[in-house]
């Protein structure tokens, strides 16, 4: 471990860092994909999105997302949900990004749409540092970020990270069975609907969960706002773990399930995460935007398997 991260220590110094870029950046699709992938990049860097758009990030060497960005465009980080979202983003005004990390999906919603208010959620000291960097770069002014774990209590909560030289991906609540896990630390806990009420935010169209396997507890402290509201939920859903308490909390609210996949939406009577934890992205879509001949029924039409 000690070797492997004075190998990534040195490809980050910055003269030969600059030259890898140079020679890897124009040759990346004929490189070994998980290869590039260990190659750290530093500077501020910029990643184009499909509607001619683009976000920055501000980048260290240390954030994963960032050089997958680089290296790889949208279509490195869950490209089909990433796409999706960006078909999305026109109808909405306002959007919670629950698990941000560094902030890609605020980000995106943000260059993307000037009318859209975002609140970014990122309990990881390191990561929410610089998430607020990221928003700087943008001189975005319409992201909330906020240095918060959401669940279903409001006040403070232990915090399992990985450990690692780079920014951890992953950060829960809950404790898990890993090895990489630090001891936790205690960070501010919120549920969406006391933040929804602080803020006095008159709706909410879309929630983003990345959590960790606590997505359940996030959707319980939002009941009231998903009642008032019927945002569409765009949800990690891990195998064998979360499935029946998101049944327990949204089948009698209407909602239907499409797990979100490189082919399509597949509808699922049933929610099951993907066995092989290639597509753990769903989108729960309310009743009603399903009877209204909306942006959602055509994007299902066109994206439906």
């Amino acid at each position: 471990m000690k070797i492997q991260h004075t190998v990534q220590r040195m490809l980050m110094w910055p003269p030969l860092n600059a030259i890898l870029k140079l020679g890897i950046k124009p040759a990346v699709h004929i490189l070994p994909t998980p290869l590039v992938a260990k190659v750290p990049v530093v500077g501020q860097l910029t990643c184009s999105l499909p509607n001619g758009k683009f976000v920055k990030f501000e980048a260290d060497g240390l954030d994963k997302i960032a050089a997958t960005m680089f290296w790889f465009g949208i279509d490195g980080i869950e490209g089909a949900t990433t796409r999706l979202f960006l078909q999305l983003l026109p109808q909405v005004k306002t959007f919670l990004d629950i698990g941000a990390n560094t902030g890609i999906y605020a980000l995106m919603a943000a260059v993307c749409n000037d009318d859209c208010e975002i609140y970014a959620f990122e309990p990881v000291p390191s990561v929410y540092k610089r998430l607020q960097d990221n928003i700087k770069v943008n001189q975005l002014q319409n992201v909330h970020a906020i240095h918060a774990a959401v669940t279903n209590s409001d006040g403070n909560t232990p915090l399992y990270v990985e450990t690692g030289l780079r920014l951890p991906l992953g950060a829960s609540i809950k404790k898990q069975d890993r090895h990489d896990m630090g001891a936790p630390i205690q960070v501010p806990a919120v549920m969406i609907d006391s933040l929804v009420r602080q803020y006095t935010i008159n709706r909410v169209d879309l929630m983003k969960i990345d959590t960790e396997t606590t997505e359940p507890a996030v959707l319980e402290g939002a009941l009231q706002t998903i009642d008032r509201d019927h945002p569409l939920i765009i949800c990690e859903v891990q195998y064998g773990q979360t499935e029946q308490a998101i049944h327990d909390l949204l089948d009698d609210r209407g909602y239907q399930y499409y797990r979100i996949t490189e082919e399509g939406l597949v509808h699922m009577p049933q929610i099951e995460g993907d066995k092989d934890g290639v597509n753990n992205n769903c989108i729960f879509v309310p009743q009603e935007m399903l009877a209204d001949n909306g942006i959602i029924v055509t994007l299902l039409n066109q994206h439906a398997v």
